[in-house]
Order: structure tokens, then sequence, then C-alpha cells
């Protein structure tokens, strides 16, 4: 089935959720759960009412994939310690789809249910943009049809009704996402929390805006099927322009904050533009800078099959770090990132998604920032750590011993 009718079948479902496929998911962890994780709060797509504690239970479906029509077992376990909804027979995932994105739902008035994999980032990205949903969203059940607003979207509502302006830049939405996420975290939150809450809560902004600067279109007609196509190629490249510099914004911002001199998107050899040279395009492009003391990160949200692309973007750095939101990869992959010397950041609570042997191979990113600054520091005379920043959440980070090199 092709990504556009994917994606109409999701508009019209009763009910769907989508996850990325973890190592669990296909047998990699070694432990006694077997099939499929479903989110708890996933449960009324399949059943009338949620599974009882002290019980098991078991539901069969039949389940349309790309391929053909399956039969499954939806599972809850309830008794002794486990607590959790999983689905087994019949799941066509192997070791190399971790990371890959699944998408499953159900029509309405059909008796089975879908499920289809998407494995390119590319078709991820549309998906998600036209869909208008954020890789946050992963393990929500949603109704296509009901699309109720956060407290956070409705209180940015009130603000940005007074405004008559287009849209504000990425810039300008990733600083109201700081904002707003700075009013529902009150308690002090570390690097790796800091950019998750940011990134959640700048697409909550961005998903109020486009109700309000579309609202008028949505109301009338479109007057032409080249109005309305237009109009719906401007909303999608919008999506996909935000979601691909979010991540980007907030390290930014987040490096700054605590006080790690860099460059962004700097020139390279070649025109390449990196995402990041720690400590500036200044120190690399000096021939008499110890490259050691260099450091480079790129920012990819999903990585499974893009990370090759930054192996030539500053041949004086060795070590390639890569920072992802990117939920499991598979052993292949790993093994080949470790061999061309990519080291992978993720947020800590996102490591959870990759296997605990698998998890010693990642940095998070308040390692890696104590990282960067052991790094740089021998040779960076301006280097300063301000410590009496009062938006500086760990005046410790750069106290820490041992961070991981790199492969």
């Amino acid at each position: 089935m092709s990504i556009d009718a994917i994606i109409s079948q999701c508009l019209k479902a009763r009910l769907f959720f989508f996850k990325y496929i973890s190592a669990n998911d296909c047998g990699r962890t070694g432990g006694h759960q077997a099939g499929l994780y479903i989110p708890g709060h996933c449960w009324p797509l399949f059943l009338t009412a949620p599974g009882k504690k002290g019980e098991n239970a078991a539901h069969w479906i039949e389940i349309q994939w790309a391929d053909a029509r399956h039969e499954s077992r939806f599972f809850w376990y309830g008794k002794k310690t486990r607590s959790e909804y999983r689905l087994t027979r019949n799941l066509p995932f192997i070791d190399e789809h971790t990371g890959d994105l699944l998408i499953f739902g159900q029509e309405p008035g059909k008796n089975h249910y879908f499920a289809h994999r998407l494995e390119s980032p590319d078709d991820m990205d549309l998906w998600l943009a036209a869909l208008g949903l954020s890789p946050f969203q992963a393990g929500e059940l949603i109704d296509p049809a009901v699309r109720p607003a956060t407290a956070a979207q409705a209180m940015v509502a009130r603000s940005l009704r007074q405004d008559s302006t287009d849209f504000p830049s990425t810039q300008e939405i990733a600083r109201k996402g700081r904002e707003l996420a700075g009013r529902f975290h009150k308690e002090g939150l570390n690097a790796d929390e800091q950019l998750i809450a940011w990134m959640e809560a700048e697409y909550s902004i961005f998903c109020e805006i486009e109700k309000i600067r579309y609202a008028e279109h949505i109301s009338r007609p479109a007057g032409s099927i080249d109005a309305l196509l237009e109009l719906s190629h401007t909303i999608l490249n919008r999506r996909k322009s935000r979601a691909g510099q979010s991540l980007e914004n907030h390290l930014s911002h987040l490096f700054t904050l605590y006080s790690i001199p860099f460059s962004a998107q700097p020139w390279t050899e070649q025109k390449k533009r990196p995402d990041f040279i720690f400590p500036g395009i200044g120190a690399y492009q000096d021939p008499d800078y110890p490259a050691e003391s260099l450091v480079f990160l790129a920012a990819k949200t999903t990585c499974k099959d893009r990370w090759r692309q930054i192996l030539s973007e500053a041949d004086r750095i060795e070590v390639k770090h890569l920072c992802t939101l990117q939920q499991g990869l598979s052993e292949s992959q790993l093994r080949e990132m470790q061999e061309r010397k990519v080291q992978l950041v993720v947020p800590a609570p996102y490591q959870k998604f990759f296997p605990r042997y698998q998890r010693d191979l990642l940095l998070s990113v308040t390692n890696f920032m104590k990282w960067v600054q052991q790094t740089i520091r021998p040779h960076h005379p301006l280097f300063i750590h301000t410590t009496d920043n009062p938006d500086h959440r760990d005046g410790r980070l750069m106290e820490a011993t041992d961070p991981r090199p790199g492969p």
C-alpha cells in the first residue's frame, strides 16, 4: 500500500496508534515477555473493558498486513507482578525492523485491524506531517475525529488570536515552547529532561497556531482543486520543516544555557554544513588547533537510514557524535556505527528503548556536554563555565568525571 493510501486509511480509522518497534518487540532483550508490547491506554482499540488485575485474558483478532491477513492474539497479563498488554502470534518482526514505525488501527465497521510498518525515514516524516503528529505521541490512542486542545494549547490560543501576523519563525516557536515548558516544570530538570520538555511544548504550540491560522480556510470551500493542493502542500512543508529544525534549535539553546562554545551550521570541506562544531568553526579552521580537541555533533530526529550522511561533514574530526530521538536500532546498524566511529547521543528517557546491553554504547545529552567540556578545555582559554546563571539547572554539570569518549 502506498504511503498516501496509508495516510488516508488512518484519517478514516475509528482509532489508531503508532509506536517505534523496540528490541523487546523483536525478542532481542532476553526477557520472558513475548510479542509486541501494546501501551496500556490503547486497550479500547481491542476490548470493551480494561484487563483486571490478578487475571490473564486472551482475545483473538485478525490483522491485515501488507502481504496478507493473519490471526494474532491480544493478551492481557495481569497475574502476579505483571500488568501489560501484548500482541502475539504471526507478527512479521525481525531484528532489522527495530526502530521502524508501526501503525495499528481499525476502520469503522470492520472486524479486522490494519497494520503498517514504515522503515523509510522519509515515509515516517511524511506520515507524521500529513496527520499532524509528533514522535512524542508514540503510544497514544488517537481518534482522528477528536483532537481536543490541551490546557497549554488553550493558553497559547488566547494570546495568538490577538496576533495578526502569519506563522512565527521556527526559532520563535521554539522560544515560546521553552517558555511554556518553564511554566509547567517548576522543579529543576536535567539537560535531557529539558530538551524533551521543550520539544513537546513547542509541538503543542505549533498545533495551536495551525488551528488558528487555517481556521478560516477549513470553514470555507477551497474554491478549486489547485487552491486546495497548494494549501495542503504549504501545510505539509511547514510541518516537515519545523520538525526537522526543532531538535537543532533546542540543542543550540541548551549549549548556550550551559555556556558551551559552538558554531551552528558552519561551512567545512566541500561546502558541507555540519550541525555543530565545538568549540567553533574558527578552531576547526585553525591548522594549529589540535584535532583531538574538536567535537562534531549532528542532530537528526530519526537516524535509521540517515546516519551515513554525516560521515563526510568534517574531515578533521574522526569521531562523529549524533544526537537522535530514534527509539531503538538494529544490532547490525549499531555495529556498523561503531565501526565507522559514530557515537550516538540519545536523551536518557529514550535509552530505555534500547536493549540493556546496548545502553553502555549510548551517551546521554548531559554526558555528551560533559565530554565536550573536558575535550575542549585544555586548548580553549575562553571557555567559561557560568555557575551563577539562574537558569543553570545543574551546577555540577562540568565537574562530572569519566564521560565516555565515544567509540
